[in-house]
Order: C-alpha cells, then sequence, then structure tokens
C-alpha cells in the first residue's frame, strides 16, 4: 500500500520544466529607489511585487546548476563533465569551493521568502480589488511554500538538524535571527498549511489568461501540498492521509482541469509529450519559466557537452546505466528519454548519430539524455 501511494504521489506532483519563454518573466527592476510607504499603493504596486518572487528562476546557481546537482547524489544521474564541486555534492561533502552552487539556493529562497511575508503583510489592507487580492495572496502563500519546498527536503530532518529557521509575515524584526525547529515536521507544517491557502485562493488552470500560464493555480497548490506531506511521511505516517487528500483532490478535477495522459493518437505520445508545443497539455501542473536569454537550464545541461561545436550544451547532467536498467527491453519511454551509442537525432538541423557521426561522447556514463532536445533540432 504505501509504495503505490508513493508512486501515485510522485506521478500527480512531478512537473515540467519548460523550455518556453512568456511576457511576465521579461520585467523591469521595481523597488530600487524611495521607501516603502511610496509602495503597496496601487495594484501594479502588487503586480511588481509579485514579479519579485520570480527572480530566483534566473539565478544560475539555483534553476541553472545549483539545486540540480543533488540529483546527482541519486543513482539517477552522474556528473557528466570534470567538476569538482559537483562531485563534491554527489559525494554528500561540503568544501569552502563549494560556492554558487551550493551557496545561492539559501540565499535566494529566503528572498523569495522574505518577499512573499511583505506580501502577504501589505495587500490585506489595500484599497484594491477583492479579487486582485486574494489571487495575489494566493500566489504569495504559494511561493512561500514553494520556497520553503525547495531546501527543507534536502537541508532539515527530524533528528539532529532539526528544521530551517520559519519567518512569517508575523515575524517581528528582531526575532529575524530566528533559530531553527527542532523538527522539520514544523516546516512541513507550514508548507502544507500556506498550499492549502493557496488552493482556496488561486484560480483553476481553464481560468487563467495564457498570457499568465507560468503562475500558480489550484492543482499546483495541491500536488505541492502532497509532495510536502509525502516526504513528511517519512518521519510520521499520518501525513499519508494528507497526501491522498490532495492527490484526490487534483484528480477529482473535471472539465478543462481534468488532468490526465497525454495522447496525441500517435506511435509515441510520451516522446511527443516533451516537445515544447505540449508546455501546458493534460499533463501539466506547474512550471519554472524562462525568458528569451535566462531561466531554468537543465535541458542543455543534460546533453553533450559543447553540442559538437554547434550548439553550446553543457554536459553536466547524464543518465546512468541504472537509470537505462530501470526501464523493460522495449519500452518506448527509455528511448525517448536516454540517447545512446547508435541511436540517431536531429540536431541543429543536423542528423547525428550518437557515439558515431559525430564519434565524440562527453557523457561519463556513454549516454545522454535526448528527452529535451526538441528545440534543438
Amino acid at each position: 500500500m504505501k509504495t503505490m501511494i508513493y508512486k501515485t504521489a510522485l506521478a500527480m506532483i512531478s512537473f515540467v520544466v519548460l523550455f518556453g519563454c512568456d511576457d511576465f518573466l521579461d520585467y523591469e527592476q521595481y523597488g530600487t529607489a524611495g521607501t516603502a510607504e511610496q509602495y503597496w499603493k496601487t495594484e501594479n504596486d502588487v503586480k511588481n511585487a509579485i514579479l519579485g518572487f520570480y527572480t530566483f528562476c534566473y539565478e544560475e546557481g539555483v534553476t541553472g546548476r545549483g539545486f540540480m546537482w543533488f540529483e546527482n547524489c541519486s543513482d539517477n544521474l552522474v556528473t557528466g563533465r570534470s567538476q569538482a564541486e559537483g562531485d563534491q555534492i554527489k559525494n554528500f561533502l561540503m568544501a569552502p569551493e563549494n560556492t554558487r552552487d551550493a551557496r545561492d539556493n539559501f540565499e535566494n529562497m529566503y528572498q523569495v521568502i522574505g518577499r512573499t511575508n511583505e506580501l502577504l503583510k501589505n495587500v490585506p489592507d489595500m484599497n484594491i480589488s477583492g479579487t486582485f487580492k486574494t489571487q495575489a495572496l494566493g500566489e504569495a502563500y504559494f511561493f512561500r511554500a514553494f520556497a520553503y519546498l525547495w531546501l527543507v527536503p534536502w537541508y532539515g530532518d527530524n533528528g539532529p538538524n532539526g528544521g530551517l529557521p520559519i519567518l512569517t509575515e508575523d515575524t517581528p524584526a528582531e526575532n529575524i535571527d530566528s533559530p531553527r525547529p527542532q523538527s522539520v515536521l514544523e516546516n512541513y507544517d507550514l508548507i502544507i498549511s500556506d498550499m492549502r491557502k493557496a488552493g482556496d485562493m488561486l484560480p483553476l488552470f481553464s481560468q487563467m489568461d495564457k498570457n499568465d500560464y507560468g503562475h500558480p493555480h489550484k492543482a499546483a497548490a495541491w500536488a505541492f501540498a502532497a509532495r510536502a506531506a509525502l516526504y513528511a511521511a517519512q518521519y510520521d505516517s499520518k501525513y499519508y492521509s494528507i497526501v491522498l487528500e490532495m492527490c484526490d483532490k487534483v484528480i477529482g478535477l473535471t472539465g478543462a482541469d481534468r488532468r490526465d495522459l497525454f495522447d496525441d493518437n500517435s506511435n509515441n505520445p510520451f516522446a511527443n509529450l516533451w516537445r515544447r508545443e505540449n508546455n501546458f497539455c493534460s499533463e501539466y501542473i506547474f512550471s519554472l519559466l524562462g525568458n528569451a536569454n535566462q531561466g531554468p537550464k537543465f535541458h542543455g545541461m543534460s546533453f553533450q557537452n559543447g553540442g559538437w561545436n554547434a550548439y553550446n550544451t553543457w554536459g553536466y547532467f547524464q543518465p546512468t546505466l541504472e537509470l537505462y536498467k530501470a526501464f523493460e527491453q522495449g519500452d518506448k519511454r527509455r528511448e525517448a528519454t536516454i540517447l545512446y551509442p547508435g541511436e540517431k537525432i536531429m540536431f541543429v538541423g543536423a542528423e547525428r548519430t550518437f557515439g558515431v557521426n559525430p564519434s565524440a561522447i562527453s557523457s561519463t556514463s556513454g549516454m545522454t539524455f535526448r528527452k529535451f532536445m526538441s528545440p534543438w533540432e
């Protein structure tokens, strides 16, 4: 039963990190002059404040390489090129040279938490549209929880380390240097509570304008609440009931909001699911978007280093033999996910035979990912 709960929950809370760009992420820097009294007057002030929640998407040490280094600690990925810091993180070692890629997550996520707290503190008393106010507060609750969930599973526990410092809109300035709580369960309780509030306040995905895709919605809040509860359940099994509750909320959506397996009636819909034109299909839950120049970079870092001089892909994250063997022989998902010697792929306008023409393979496992490569065809 526990295995089934894990599989159901993990399938429900998976989300696609998109290749695309979106206008709402192209913003001017806000709040660089003047005093706090000059802000929190209009809806436009609130919109600009919300844009501040997304600035971490541009940080190299966060959505660039930083956070994904922890995936190299698993048996799914391997550091695909020489990188001392990545190798140290893979082996759970900390050293002075663990700079940007291990350090920046904390700083940036607590900046997000601080920005959400400012909105939660100021917006309730503003004389603005009630509908807009509710949605803005929902987005703030969502991103405060999201920021904690970005950090807590890696750095908190129910033992010697405890949780991470909890800061809310009610934390007095003199208590800003808060101690770590005794248990990480206090963090998970806050995350789940915030995601519940967000789910109550945010719109359904079907109610959003296409220009707002990338902002959170009800299903995203419920799915991340399930994810937080699933992590918490390793310490206390009572959280499994929350996992089921939140997954049922997503599963129970109907009409245009019903989440379902993508099927384009082709021979291999799994491969087509990862094409950029299907970013917001029926399997979509949530994503972090980039703009034309910046944003999540896992796609370009999970391919051949240097892109055979055709495009500067970076080659850091590569599939392992263990991941390859996890698929059954003939499983179309394996061929859609992993590129191995002798397989063909279109890359920057030319057909390549991986490991043959050209023969160079940068990956230390001898394989690379093909799943996210449609933008580079």
